[in-house]
């Protein structure tokens, strides 16, 4: 069995079990029996692993998550100028104080670094990082909740999509051919290693 690091979170979280989204329902609220906590966690660790997966898209990001697992302030280079957009509408979503967002965010993001690490080959690489994540795609987005627009929020409107978080048989074969004629210039290494 492949390793999952959006059900691997969620475990380490106690978070039970995170309802996927269907792509033609467009709101999915958290269940409001939950404690606080817990439907924070439901919306937050996808969130929070979309903007990963962005952020190792890039060298940089890739090399964030290699080198500085114990990096602060991880909103702001997952979110950069939205940051605070994010913060509002997760807090809003998850019926979570907005002033306890920064530091919660910051400390998931820095456990789901660590899951990320603990779970690279030894010596890894940029590229490491980039095929790790990529094969993790699948699992993380079809648990974003779409009404949080979070693909405006990273500039990458795909992830709002709704065919993107389509999981039967079908759809997986075209996410699998889209991902080889689709890869942008930036990606040019990723396609080199068939990613």
């Amino acid at each position: 069995m492949s390793f999952n690091i959006m059900e691997s979170l969620r475990l380490e979280k106690g978070l039970p079990a995170v309802q996927q989204t269907e792509p033609d329902i467009q709101i999915v609220e958290p269940d409001s029996g939950l404690p606080d906590d817990r439907r924070f966690l439901h919306v937050a660790i996808p969130s929070i692993l979309t903007a990963l997966y962005r952020y190792s898209r890039t060298d940089e990001g890739a090399a964030a998550i290699l080198n500085d697992e114990q990096r602060t302030g991880w909103d702001d280079h997952l979110f950069g100028a939205h940051k605070q957009t994010v913060n509002e509408r997760i807090a809003s979503y998850s019926y979570t104080d907005p002033s306890e967002m920064e530091n919660k965010l910051n400390d998931l993001s820095r456990t789901a670094v660590q899951m990320i690490r603990r779970n690279l080959p030894e010596h890894a690489e940029l590229i490491s990082v980039k095929k790790f994540m990529s094969a993790q795609q699948m699992n993380i987005l079809p648990y974003l909740p779409p009404d949080l627009r979070m693909g405006e929020m990273l500039d990458d409107d795909t992830y709002d999509d709704d065919t993107n978080k389509m999981t039967d048989f079908f759809s997986n074969m075209m996410h699998s051919l889209g991902k080889q004629f689709s890869a942008d210039e930036k990606d040019t290494d990723l396609r080199e290693h068939n990613i």
